[in-house]
């Protein structure tokens, strides 16, 4: 028994040709024995060859050769009834030259069996790449149709028979801010705000709250582009039937520290009764 050695695989492709001299096929069969990596580049190797063979198109003999076959056994024939009979001695078994291949059709095999292992990668590869490539479209499509139908959501409200258009008018506070319109829906809890020309001093935030009897609701930071336009989207302002106004508190940047009381004053307010 023998180590798997990367030439083996050499000697695997010359045995399936039918190359190898008897010493070499006696050494690397008794070495198949008991080697797995022979055992499955073998199955491979044959595959291969049995493919090739089988893409190759057929002979025909020619038509005069079945003639000149026939002509010449019956020759044969006759000669050996002319002869004189020899005495009849031991019987010698004349050994016979070993078959060889052509060189160039081992290499030719060997040759394209590498050719149809380097396809086959190359398709693999492929594969998984469009795999991958389709994985990714397949998530930029949900995240689309996630986002439209969270937009179709927010049109809606616009359309709600239900929905109100409420305007923030400035407390004596914010006597120079411009007015603030909303448009909110009592149903599905949804509101919309549109600031223009709203711009916080430096260091300082605007901050948005709901009113309630039990006290004011933090509804997050209001924060404008550079020409002072900002668009606020709330999913949930509260309990629609305890929901009393919207306010706009001037807080030091990063808002108030209490989410249930404003620590600036207020500058906005819009009645919602």
């Amino acid at each position: 028994m023998s180590a798997h050695q990367p030439e083996h695989l050499d000697l695997a492709a010359a045995w399936v040709l039918g190359v190898l001299d008897e010493t070499e096929r006696r050494e690397f069969e008794a070495h198949l024995a008991t080697c797995d990596v022979c055992t499955a580049e073998l199955a491979r190797l044959s595959e291969g060859a049995r493919v090739l063979a089988a893409s190759s198109a057929p002979a025909v003999p020619a038509a005069t050769l079945r003639p000149r076959v026939l002509a010449h056994v019956r020759e044969q024939m006759a000669k050996e009834i002319t002869k004189p009979s020899a005495a009849v001695g031991p019987a010698r078994v004349t050994p016979m030259p070993d078959r060889r291949g052509a060189p160039w059709l081992a290499w030719g095999l060997a040759a394209a069996a590498a050719v149809m292992a380097v396809t086959s990668m190359g398709l693999w590869q492929t594969e998984q790449r469009l795999r991958r490539e389709l994985a990714t479209l397949e998530r930029t499509r949900a995240d689309l149709a996630r986002q439209l139908e969270e937009e179709r959501r927010w049109m809606a409200l616009l359309d709600s028979p239900q929905a109100k258009v409420v305007d923030f008018a400035p407390t004596p506070q914010g006597a120079q801010l411009p007015h603030v319109r909303a448009t909110w829906d009592p149903a599905s809890r949804r509101a919309v705000l549109v600031f223009d020309q709203l711009s916080a001093p430096a260091g300082q935030d605007f901050e948005l709250w709901g009113i309630h009897p039990s006290g004011p609701k933090s509804l997050g930071l209001v924060r404008s582009d550079a020409s002072g336009r900002a668009v606020v989207r709330l999913a949930d302002v509260g309990d629609s039937a305890t929901l009393q106004a919207f306010a706009i508190s001037l807080e030091r940047q990063g808002g108030s520290g209490d989410p249930n009381a404003p620590a600036g004053p207020v500058v906005l307010v819009a009645n919602l009764r």
